[in-house]
């Protein structure tokens, strides 16, 4: 082969090569680019409250007061030596019972000596426990002998009101009438006399 032909091909082939380099493009990374990050991007969440804080500023409004029932929590009790003294040295006792459960067992209220005529001063008989006032309570005086006066006679009345849980007091009544040791000599009253030492269970009645 010539050298004429083989300058014509070498510069036919370098014409080739220069026409397929101007064709390819080139990727060039700018200097001064961003890092560029893989992570997946973050939506925004549905409930645009999320991640705040629930209770809105300022007072907030209150809900319906609950009821609380109130209860009993205790009796007042005041007791009158009427006409036979309550003797010297003699005491009075209080029981006060739900049903048969006895919520103040045998509660001295008074000492002798009393007087005729007298009215004691009131007393506080506190319950073991509250009492609905659905329920219905009874009292049961008792007056026992001493080793130095085995029977003492007493004649008396009394009257009862009952403590509420809210410190409020609600007036009652009781029916003297019903006790076992009842008498209506002058007028109704409770007669401890001889052997007969007890009233007996009488109703507590709410007004």
């Amino acid at each position: 082969m010539s050298k004429e032909v083989v300058g014509a091909v070498i510069g036919a082939i370098a014409t080739i090569v220069a026409a397929v380099i101007a064709l390819t493009p080139t990727c060039t990374k700018p200097a001064d680019s961003a890092p560029i990050d893989a992570r997946p991007p973050v939506e925004s969440p549905l409930d645009p409250t999320a991640g705040k804080d629930p209770t809105p500023p300022g007072p907030q409004p209150k809900g319906p007061d609950v009821a609380v029932a109130v209860e009993i929590k205790a009796v007042k009790v005041v007791l009158r030596t009427e006409f036979d003294n309550l003797d010297t040295q003699t005491k009075v006792y209080v029981t006060i019972r739900d049903g048969e459960e006895v919520l103040a067992n045998q509660i001295q209220v008074a000492q002798g000596e009393v007087a005729e005529n007298t009215t004691h001063d009131e007393v506080l008989v506190p319950l073991t426990r509250f009492v609905s006032t659905a329920r219905t309570l009874t009292i049961e005086i008792t007056h026992p002998g001493i080793p130095s006066n085995g029977q003492p006679h007493w004649r008396m009345t009394f009257a009862v009101s009952v403590v509420m849980t809210d410190g409020t007091v609600r007036s009652s009544s009781v029916n003297l009438a019903t006790g076992l040791n009842y008498t209506d000599k002058k007028f109704g009253h409770l007669n401890f006399v001889d052997k007969q030492r007890s009233s007996g269970r009488i109703t507590i009645a709410l007004q």
